[in-house]
């Protein structure tokens, strides 16, 4: 019998596990209503912080809070990750934006109607 009590060191992620992963929260960030042009000119800053760690970031300024859990994710996959899987991860869904978050198909929900109690 195997024994799995001893942890194992988690493997380096390629690059298509990276996007998939910062995709999931760029799309709950759609989802939430946050434009998709903010998103990418965060991310097209993100990786320019991977590429190059002791450069200054604009990329952040003028946002709400809803930056720092992207920021956190793609710094996360920092720690284990090759830092040019990250930077290809983010690069390709630069270069596939539109088709990766075709509003037609990634957008918010319409408001919900409010229910109204009738006593």
């Amino acid at each position: 019998m195997a024994n799995h009590s001893r942890p194992v060191r988690p493997r380096a992620l390629t690059s298509v596990e990276i996007a998939k992963i910062v995709s999931g929260a760029i799309t709950a960030c759609i989802m939430a209503g946050i434009p998709s042009a903010d998103l990418r000119r965060v991310v097209a800053g993100l990786r320019e912080l991977v590429k190059n760690p002791g450069a200054r970031d604009d990329s952040e300024e003028g946002f709400g809070d809803w930056v720092v859990p992207i920021a956190g994710i793609v710094g996360a996959l920092t720690q284990w990750n090759d830092k040019q899987a990250i930077v290809a991860a983010l690069s390709g869904m630069d270069a596939e934006w539109d088709e990766i978050f075709d509003p037609e198909v990634v957008r918010p929900p319409p408001a919900a109607p409010i229910a109204r109690r009738s006593n």
